[in-house]
C-alpha cells in the first residue's frame, strides 16, 4: 500500500504542477511514438533449467490540447515465453500474448534543460492467451489455456530527453492499473471462470519501457 500512495502522489504531482514548455509541447502540437521492451535469459539450478523471453512493442499518438498536457492513445502487443525442463529431460512451455489498446491524459513537467518528468492517467482494455504444455512423461501431457479479459484504468510515470527539436526519448520506470477481470480456463481437468476486480503496480528499473517519438512542430 505505501509503493502504491507513494505512485500515485507522484502522479498527481505532475498533473498539476506548470512550468514552460518547449515548442515540442506547445498547444497544436502532434506526435508519434514507439515505445519498446524486452529480452531473454537463462536459468539453471540442480536438476533441471530455464530459458525466458519476452517481446513489447507500443505505438501510440498525442496531441497537446493545452501546453505540456497531451491526449495519448495507443496499443501494446506483447509475447512473452518460457521454456524449462527438468533431469528427466521432458521439455515444459508456456506462451503468453496479449493485445491491449489505451487512452489517456500526459502532463510534463520541466526538471532540468531538455529533460522532462512525465505522468500518464488513462484507461485501458487487454485481452490475454496463454497457453501451458507439460510433458511429465510419454505419453503423460497436461495442456492449459487461459484468457483474459481486463478493463480499468492505468497510471504510468518516467522521464524524456529531447536530443533535437523534433525528437525525445522516452523512459517509463513506474506502472500500476485498477481492472475488473474476466479469466476463464480449460485443461484436462475441466473448464472454469473467474470474475473480479485486480490491483497491479510495479517498478520496472529492471526491465525498463524505452521509447522515441517524433514531434511534428508548428510552422511559425
Amino acid at each position: 500500500m505505501n509503493r502504491l500512495y507513494k505512485s500515485t502522489l507522484f502522479i498527481a504531482i505532475l498533473m498539476v504542477y506548470s512550468q514552460a514548455v518547449f515548442s515540442q509541447l506547445e498547444k497544436g502540437t502532434h506526435s508519434l511514438g514507439l515505445d519498446f521492451s524486452g529480452g531473454t535469459f537463462k536459468d539453471s539450478w540442480e536438476v533441471g533449467g530455464a530459458n525466458f523471453g519476452s517481446l513489447r512493442i507500443t505505438p501510440s499518438y498525442s496531441y497537446f490540447f493545452r501546453d505540456g498536457l497531451a491526449m495519448i492513445t495507443g496499443a501494446t502487443a506483447n509475447r512473452r515465453t518460457q521454456e524449462w525442463s527438468f533431469i528427466d529431460g521432458n521439455p515444459n512451455e508456456r506462451l503468453i500474448r496479449d493485445f491491449r489498446v489505451f487512452s489517456g491524459i500526459r502532463k510534463h513537467v520541466q526538471v532540468a534543460e531538455k529533460f522532462y518528468l512525465l505522468g500518464t492517467l488513462g484507461a485501458f482494455y487487454q485481452h490475454e492467451n496463454e497457453e501451458l504444455y507439460l510433458l511429465m512423461g510419454s505419453p503423460l501431457q497436461e495442456e492449459t489455456v487461459e484468457r483474459k479479459r481486463d478493463m480499468g484504468v492505468f497510471a504510468e510515470g518516467g522521464i524524456i530527453y529531447f536530443p533535437n527539436p523534433r525528437w525525445s526519448i522516452e523512459l517509463i520506470f513506474q506502472q500500476g492499473d485498477l481492472a475488473r477481470m474476466k479469466n476463464s480456463s480449460r485443461s484436462s481437468q475441466g473448464e472454469g471462470e473467474v470474475t473480479g476486480y485486480r490491483l497491479g503496480i510495479k517498478g520496472m528499473m529492471d526491465q525498463p519501457t524505452l521509447g522515441i517519438r517524433y514531434y511534428f512542430l508548428q510552422k511559425p
